[in-house]
């Protein structure tokens, strides 16, 4: 991005921590636009819906879900299986 000007202006990349913090810095003027989450954007910002995006679940080899062609992500899920996997 260096060097790289739009409309003979300067661009600057910026990363924040989460989408909530890019929205408070375009509120307050710091920056002109931002990619975020579609959860945070309000009804007073302009959005527009650039891409969707897969995921995939990615288990070991031997895991019971091997054989899944697809994996609901239930509350049930996420508990039995954060709860029991080493801590972040």
């Amino acid at each position: 991005m260096k060097g790289l000007r739009f409309l003979n202006r300067p661009m600057t990349l910026m990363i924040q921590n989460t989408s909530e913090d890019l929205i408070q810095s375009l509120q307050e003027g710091r920056l002109d636009a931002v990619f975020v989450d579609s959860l945070y954007v309000g009804e007073a910002l302009w959005s527009c819906k650039l891409f969707t995006e897969s995921y995939y679940a990615v288990f070991p080899l031997h895991h019971r879900y091997r054989s899944r062609k697809k994996v609901k992500l239930a509350e049930n899920f996420v508990k039995s299986h954060l709860s029991s996997s080493s801590p972040l």
